[in-house]
């Protein structure tokens, strides 16, 4: 399959497929595999504790401590998708009795105890991506949708339609995106204004 890099918040690690290499000693590597009993996907670094990733399996969300040898449940459930942040864990997860998709935050301190920032119907492909912001978005490229959540205000949403690319600024106020035929930009009062003439 494709090689899958990913370097450590730090920069002095780096996730290579299902193997945790130290850029300065290329001889210390650490097998995932070796601890966690699970085979996890969607690896992602814990922005704050730099010997530890997150991963998903069928069961829900882990936890692993390379150093220590660890793996421990975080959040259980269907979830399809996750994004942690130096504060909060956001995740996009299933609820199959309802029939519906909804999008949560936990305390990175505190994953026990989930806040559900919105519920909508279930779409395949949802991916939760990084806005250099608290806000949350999630992206769906096969519907080629984009939606945008405050969570600290759940009703504060912004949902486009056919987004072909999205790129969001450094502190995370604006997005700009292109449909394809255009290119727009977003400034977070929410006001959508065309950032370059369309395409010919």
């Amino acid at each position: 399959g494709p090689v899958k890099a990913q370097w450590s918040p730090l920069q002095d690690k780096i996730l290579l497929n299902n193997y945790v290499i130290d850029a300065n000693l290329r001889e210390k590597t650490v097998e995932l595999g070796a601890i966690a009993k699970q085979k996890l996907t969607s690896l992602q670094w814990d922005p704050k504790i730099t010997d530890a990733l997150y991963g998903l399996d069928a069961g829900g969300l882990y936890r692993l401590s390379y150093l220590l040898k660890t793996a421990r449940l975080v959040a259980a459930g269907n979830i399809i998708n996750f994004l942690v942040t130096p504060e909060k864990i956001f995740t996009l997860e299933n609820d199959a009795k309802e029939k519906t998709s909804y999008l949560a935050w936990r305390a990175a301190a505190d994953p026990d105890t989930r806040h559900r920032l919105l519920a909508r119907s279930p779409a395949k492909g949802d991916v939760i991506v990084p806005t250099n912001s608290e806000r949350i978005a999630v992206v769906n490229a096969d519907k080629k949708t984009l939606l945008i959540v405050d969570p600290a205000d759940s009703n504060k949403t912004l949902d486009l339609e056919n987004v072909a690319q999205a790129v969001w600024a450094n502190g995370g106020g604006r997005l700009i995106y292109s449909t394809g035929q255009a290119i727009y930009q977003v400034n977070f009062a929410g006001e959508q204004a065309p950032a370059a003439a369309e395409n010919a």
